[in-house]
């Protein structure tokens, strides 16, 4: 049955991309946790698409606790490797967290995601910024020119469900770079929450808005898939209710690495995707080489 589980685990390790909260590794922005049966009343929750109304609550919920992991990645990464910042491109780039500080850097930035309200809030953060957004599904990606590197974070891929999704994003982005540019990414990988509760429940309040989230994991350790039930009081009194179903896929990591290769890739690094981290959030470094590569370690 359901049950509370803790913070981090349930946000997490349930939907990283959308309330990825790594367990141990980063947290939700203090909301208040409620302990009640359900959000009460008559009216019924209308069914949204994901990232519309929960958009509202991205930011509190886990974009600003996360941020600080996704950039000690890319930091890493680029003096690792030399990574060139001239042009970048974020894909799935949310509400541009990860952007605006990569406007340090003074390159050529583009934001692209499918969520034209994640879109709005990115543009409100960038203002002022040189930053071109593009709404697209990634997996099409049609930037019109190459990049230098191209961002892909907080397991945007485990958004993408079908056997053909990888190899179809994989070689959109190798359209997209320059030759041997870099394609910077993290998922969940397969197995990360195997053995564990497999239904959980929990109940926030952000501001004026209350949330139940009802989280359900593969029982194998290949997915999740969480609901987000969201009550909002206006200051009229009336409230606004819906919800958003949140499903992921959890890749296995040799399937990465090989469709990766297949593409024309060489992955020149995996590790933690935060500096402390275990296996359960992984991060890559691929370089396009216009051929088939080796992974990383192979002969």
């Amino acid at each position: 049955g359901s049950a509370p589980v803790s913070t981090p685990d349930a946000l997490h390790r349930a939907m990283h991309s959308t309330t990825a909260l790594q367990s141990g590794l980063v947290r939700p922005a203090a909301p208040r946790r409620r302990r009640r049966k359900g959000l009460a009343g008559p009216q019924p929750f209308a069914r949204r698409r994901p990232y519309t109304v929960f958009a509202d609550l991205y930011d509190m919920a886990m974009g600003e606790a996360a941020l600080p992991a996704l950039i000690d990645a890319f930091d890493t990464s680029r003096r690792k490797f030399g990574i060139a910042t001239g042009s970048i491109a974020d894909i799935g780039c949310g509400t541009g967290r990860l952007l605006q500080y990569l406007g340090r850097f003074g390159g050529q930035l583009t934001g692209v995601d499918i969520s034209e309200a994640m879109l709005r809030r990115a543009r409100r953060r960038t203002d002022g910024q040189d930053v071109r957004f593009l709404r697209q599904d990634i997996r099409d990606l049609a930037l019109g020119e190459p990049v230098d590197c191209i961002t892909c974070t907080f397991d945007t891929i485990n958004y993408l469900r079908g056997e053909e999704d990888l190899p179809r994003l994989f070689a959109a982005c190798a359209r997209n770079l320059k030759p041997g540019g870099y394609l910077l990414l993290d998922f969940i990988p397969s197995g990360s929450h195997e053995g564990q509760r497999l239904k959980a429940k929990q109940f926030f309040r952000f501001r004026t808005i209350e949330t139940e989230w009802r989280t359900e994991f593969e029982p194998d350790g290949t997915g999740s898939t969480v609901t987000i039930l969201m009550q909002k009081t206006r200051p009229d009194g009336t409230v606004r209710r819906a919800y958003e179903v949140h499903r992921q896929k959890w890749h296995a990591p040799q399937d990465v690495g090989r469709v990766l290769k297949e593409a024309g890739y060489e992955i020149v690094d995996e590790r933690p995707a935060e500096p402390d981290g275990g296996n359960d959030w992984v991060h890559y470094v691929a370089r396009y080489t216009g051929y088939r590569g080796s992974l990383l370690g192979d002969d």
